[in-house]
């Protein structure tokens, strides 16, 4: 659906670990390794084809300052994948080796992006679907939207 807006993506484990109470002893890190549909606001870049990913220094916390009053700084990759469908089921992955961060899609590597000093510490993974918060020519918002996994595996060289 043009709405949608599927993530994959690790966040701060010290940052979850503390909620709700704000832990500033470490800066928070986001990898968004595939988030697709974010740029869709006019409908011509849909999840179904347009391949973003995105490494954060601090995500934001909603607020002017940022969280810990350190305003986020962030790396973005995005292009046009006009001859895959998305929505199928591609095999997303991530490869994080020292300060470099690189996305693939069915083992063919996209892009690869240096990390922040606040990239390396250990994170959750995460899978979301949301609803875009805009999208000018997308129709109605649909009743639901479902993001499936069918398997997911983590692993760590030594």
């Amino acid at each position: 659906n043009p709405w949608a807006w599927p993530a994959f993506w690790l966040y701060s484990s010290s940052t979850m670990e503390a909620w709700p109470n704000e832990d500033c002893s470490r800066l928070t890190s986001e990898w968004d390794i595939m988030e697709n549909g974010v740029s869709n606001g006019v409908g011509d870049r849909p999840a179904s084809r347009w391949h973003v990913s995105v490494i954060h220094r601090n995500t934001t916390d909603g607020t002017p300052e940022g969280h810990c009053d350190q305003p986020d700084e962030m790396r973005t990759y995005s292009r046009a994948l006009p001859d895959t469908n998305l929505s199928d089921w591609p095999a997303w992955a991530g490869r994080w080796r020292g300060n470099q961060l690189c996305s693939y899609l069915d083992d063919v590597q996209l892009q690869c992006m240096d990390g922040f000093d606040s990239t390396d510490q250990p994170m959750h993974l995460q899978f979301s679907m949301l609803y875009l918060k805009t999208c000018s020519p997308c129709g109605p918002l649909p009743p639901e939207l479902k993001l499936e996994v069918d398997w997911v595996r983590v692993w760590q060289q030594p």
